[in-house]
């Protein structure tokens, strides 16, 4: 497959730079010329510029507040090191399974052309993401698990804030888009084993 060198986890790297290994570098070069919308918004603006406290504070103090107004200094213990550090370690694990597990394994059905896989597991645990060959195939899409049967909280959130009016525009792939998708893929699978077998029919020593 084809693997995305601009990604700043590109797998083709090794699954454990993929994993977390990317983190650990500086990245000089961060695309925003697709982002427009976002940096319109005054709230996003804002949550970008001061993230480096909003971050912090909102996963490690605020839980420490919590614990030591709930029962003292062993509260604001606990809360620092369950509801805090043990808490954002499991979520950076969990979230970093999008970039190594999904796109090393699972199913491919609208493209392989990139390393990226729907992994029902990994959607289990992340929401809905986990359906990350459908998300690189159609971006645009609100949706990941795009199937009725799929786990896709996410989507469901997105898409009853949309009833309450508090979002709106959600871009969703045709279906018909989707399952021409479907089919060139399941087509380009199975071209490699068809092909012999055609050749050798048409061979003058059959």
């Amino acid at each position: 497959p084809i693997y995305e060198a601009s990604d700043p986890y590109n797998r083709s790297r090794g699954f454990w730079h993929a994993h977390v290994g990317w983190a650990l570098f500086r990245h000089d070069e961060v695309r925003e010329d697709n982002v427009g919308d976002l940096r319109r918004d005054r709230l996003v603006a804002w949550q970008d510029r001061y993230f480096f406290l909003i971050g912090p504070a909102s996963a490690y103090l605020l839980p420490t507040l919590i614990g030591w107004y709930w029962s003292g200094g062993h509260g604001g213990l606990g809360g620092f090191l369950v509801a805090g550090v043990a808490r954002v370690a499991l979520i950076q694990q969990v979230t970093f399974c999008i970039n190594s597990l999904c796109h090393s394994y699972g199913r491919q059905p609208y493209t392989s052309r990139c390393s990226a896989h729907d992994n029902c597991l990994v959607a289990l645990f992340t929401f809905g993401e986990g359906y990350h060959n459908f998300h690189h195939q159609f971006q645009a899409d609100y949706r990941n698990g795009v199937k009725a049967w799929q786990f896709d909280p996410t989507k469901w959130c997105i898409w009853l804030l949309s009833c309450l009016g508090l979002t709106s525009r959600l871009n969703r792939t045709p279906p018909a888009t989707i399952l021409q998708a479907e089919r060139d893929e399941t087509q380009r699978k199975i071209a490699p084993r068809v092909t012999p077998r055609e050749s050798s029919r048409q061979s003058p020593n059959s």
